[in-house]
């Protein structure tokens, strides 16, 4: 991740080998359901101009300070690290930007009343297709 995340062209490498095989193993996953939608979870969306293969997207977001005392908590990462990943990304605010839904992730009951709205919505539009 060090090398990575602070070597740009070593980064696109590592990305085009990668994101590739996630989307196939995703389309391949997506083929097998049966349900009204479902989805993807992607850190580089917008950073790969991937959103139009996407029906709609939810941008979840939180304070930077949250996100790294949560990442740091998770993985077990450095802060630099994390913030040299941050580095690779489109802040929230230009994801806000691009999104069909935002979603705060700061208490855990607000997020869950906000991902339960998204929901109804996604299933009516579904139903509406």
């Amino acid at each position: 991740a060090q090398k990575v995340f602070s070597d740009k062209e070593l980064l696109q490498k590592l990305n085009n080998i990668v994101h590739p095989e996630v989307r196939k193993h995703f389309l391949d996953w997506y083929n097998e359901q049966n349900a009204p939608y479902v989805v993807q979870e992607t850190a580089l969306l917008f950073e790969n101009k991937a959103q139009g293969l996407y029906d709609k997207v939810i941008v979840v977001t939180a304070p930077q300070e949250l996100k790294i005392q949560r990442l740091l908590k998770r993985d077990g990462s450095t802060e630099e690290d994390i913030l040299a990943r941050m580095k690779n990304q489109l802040n929230d605010s230009e994801k806000i930007k691009l999104a069909d839904f935002v979603i705060e992730n700061i208490i855990l009951e607000e997020t869950r009343k906000k991902v339960e709205e998204v929901n109804r919505v996604l299933l009516k539009l579904c139903h509406n297709r």
